[in-house]
């Protein structure tokens, strides 16, 4: 007997999550006196404490070792799982840039050559599900589709999708720009943790940014000091206007960035400085592009929605890479940089840098599950399949207990999927045959709220019935 689906298991369902900024929570402050306030701008104690910070944010050697073996381990899985010679991969983003912290997710990107062998992300769902990947994600509605997976061999996790072709170019881009001159890579880590820890890089879960925005932030406001020190993106570009190559010849863009003598508390007291007073949100454009500011005026994205902060993807100039982030979470973020500013300013050197980091914990609230099932006064996403909760009171179960679910298929209670945790303990995973004779009691019910342990923002694995008449749905026929 086959399981049949309408829809992918591994699937995740935008849910409503808590904003990073509330409109009542944020103060902004006039730029008056800051050349006053800033103390530890010259500190050579601030610098020496950005070093220390710098080397101990770099991925370790063996950290760099298990991404490697990671990477071939892929590889493998689909070479032997997809027929398809032509089929590659390649790492991108902050791994490939240099401007990666210790135990980041990495980037990959698998290219098919248009031969159609690896049609969807809900199909490599699927491989790397039988290969033994856990905490798989699909997200196949998003404006880049992607798979999430964990690999409990290496403890790394990854990001996936197919044919994003523009991503090696914006890595490759960075990477230029961080060889350069090596406060360019200190500063975006450290900038980098610094948003981390303060839940400003969650762009789709929190309203703000993005990793990458914030980079191409990082790198105009180097762009823009005097002197520069780093170019315009169309002076590493040896190529013609639409074909974009990288030069290889970087001694002249290193010598121009020598001129500047900044040290990297400097820049980093400065960076916060910037973004925080001096930058003018309601009129420019941050164009790493040209490496300079644009107007928004010029753009024709003076009028556009979500345009408080504008910061112009080089590849796609149309495009506004902000655009994430709505008028309350651009003040929100100009109000980070101004705490930041004085942040650094108002204690010695090495407290400075821990209270500039200190984890931004969400105030307390109740917690309500977001209903993403369908119910019986509601249509349902999946078409003519029910989703049934297993009839047990979740509350009674202490964590990492996470009661089964079951699918019904046309209508026929002997086909159903186990939704079951990552980190699956004996009572999770008891008794399969008689979980089995309990489905043909025609005792499931309906429910109207999921249990809480299947919120998207959680992970869990699918498990197929192993009863001989059960044989896992070939979901790509």
């Amino acid at each position: 007997m086959e399981l049949g689906f309408d829809y992918c298991p591994f699937e995740s369902f935008v849910s409503p999550k808590r904003k990073r900024f509330e409109n009542k929570s944020i103060r902004l402050q006039s730029n008056v006196n800051l050349e006053n306030i800033a103390k530890q701008r010259g500190s050579e104690e601030l610098t020496k404490e950005c070093w220390k910070l710098f080397k101990d944010l770099k991925p370790t050697p063996h950290e760099k070792f298990r991404r490697e073996q990671f990477i071939v381990k892929l590889k493998t899985i689909l070479k032997n799982s997809i027929p398809d010679n032509n089929l590659d991969l390649f790492v991108f983003g902050s791994t490939e840039s240099r401007l990666a912290i210790h135990q980041s997710d990495i980037d990959v990107c698998i290219v098919t050559r248009g031969n159609g062998q690896l049609r969807s992300t809900c199909q490599l769902a699927y491989i790397l599900h039988n290969c033994g990947m856990k905490r798989i994600t699909c997200v196949p509605r998003a404006r880049v589709p992607i798979v999430k997976i964990w690999d409990p061999q290496f403890n790394i996790s990854s990001d996936i999708n197919i044919n994003n072709d523009v991503a090696k170019l914006n890595t490759e881009m960075l990477h230029f720009f961080v060889k350069i001159d090596p406060r360019v890579r200190a500063l975006g880590l450290i900038v980098k943790y610094w948003a981390k820890q303060r839940s400003l890089n969650d762009a789709v879960g929190c309203g703000t940014i993005t990793s990458y925005t914030l980079s191409c932030m990082i790198v105009n406001f180097l762009q823009t000091r005097n002197p520069r020190l780093l170019p315009s993106m169309m002076e590493l570009n040896s190529g013609q206007k639409n074909n974009v190559k990288f030069t290889t010849d970087l001694r002249g863009f290193q010598k121009d960035s020598h001129l500047n003598k900044a040290s990297l508390g400097d820049l980093l007291v400065d960076f916060f400085r910037y973004y925080g007073f001096v930058y003018d949100y309601k009129e420019s454009v941050v164009s790493v592009r040209s490496g300079s500011l644009i107007s928004k005026r010029a753009k024709g994205w003076n009028m556009d929605m979500n345009n408080s902060l504008c910061v112009e993807e080089p590849f796609n100039t149309s495009r506004n890479l902000a655009n994430t982030a709505d008028d309350t979470s651009v003040r929100g973020l100009q109000s980070e940089f101004q705490r930041a500013f004085h942040v650094l300013n108002g204690y010695p050197a090495f407290q400075a840098l821990s209270n500039l980091n200190e984890e931004f914990q969400f105030p307390s609230e109740i917690h309500t599950p977001f209903n993403s099932y369908p119910s019986l006064d509601m249509p349902s996403f999946i078409g003519k399949n029910d989703v049934t909760p297993w009839p047990t009171e979740v509350e009674s179960f202490s964590h990492p207990y996470y009661p089964p679910q079951t699918i019904p298929i046309n209508n026929c209670n002997s086909n159903y999927v186990y939704y079951i945790p990552d980190e699956t303990n004996s009572q999770a995973c008891a008794d399969r045959q008689s979980s089995y004779q309990y489905s043909q009691t025609g005792d499931l019910y309906y429910g109207k709220k999921p249990p809480w342990h299947y919120l998207p923002s959680k992970s869990w694995l699918v498990w197929y019935p192993s009863q001989e008449d059960f044989q896992p749905a070939n979901m790509f026929q």
